[in-house]
């Protein structure tokens, strides 16, 4: 009966396989496609601009990607992200790692000039999402991701007497960033 209970004991005591909580990668695009695109809006008339398309730019450009598995927080070089997983896949189950991130800054200008007022509104966007496959194995892994960059602005011009507006245009500059690669685990 004794060495039962001490056996039990020491199977509850000894620890189980533990998977680290935190994981740091170095990813390198191999492959990467660019589409960019300008659409304007000028007195509710929309002009859009001819899509232009790159392949190949910026080949072995590297990124740093890290996540931790415990509160599903990431950074993309070092910029927050939320990171999104199934953290107990069954043992064949496809389960990869979704990053998000996004950020943003407005600007605001105004100038007055011969009885007119005008102002400039620009808003700059960088969303990047990102999959890795097997993000916990620590050997070399796929990753696929889309970078959007967009550029808008909003000009106006108004009479200052009337305050009406006498011209509004809206610029929205648009380039996605395809690409995919292999990341590593960093040490």
């Amino acid at each position: 009966m004794k060495p039962l209970i001490l056996s039990l004991l020491a199977a509850i005591a000894l620890p189980t396989a533990v998977e680290a909580s935190t994981y740091n990668f170095i990813c390198t695009a191999e492959r990467s496609h660019q589409i960019s695109y300008i659409d304007k809006v000028n007195e509710d008339e929309l002009t859009q601009g001819r899509s232009k398309y790159k392949e190949d730019i910026q080949s072995g450009k590297k990124f740093k990607v890290s996540f931790n598995s415990k509160n599903n927080n990431g950074f993309i070089n070092n910029n927050p992200a939320k990171a999104i997983r199934i953290f107990a896949p069954d043992p064949f189950e496809y389960a990869p790692l979704f990053l998000y991130s996004e950020e943003g800054s407005v600007n605001e200008s105004i100038e007055s000039k011969y009885g007119k007022e005008f102002s400039i509104t620009s808003l700059k966007l960088n969303r990047w999402n990102i999959r890795i496959d097997s993000p916990t194995d620590n050997s070399s892994m796929p990753f696929f991701s889309v970078r959007s960059l967009e550029d808008s602005e909003d000009k106006y011009i108004k009479n200052n007497d009337s305050d009406e507006f006498s011209e509004d245009l809206l610029t929205v500059k648009l380039t996605h960033e395809i690409s995919t690669g292999t990341c590593f685990p960093k040490n």
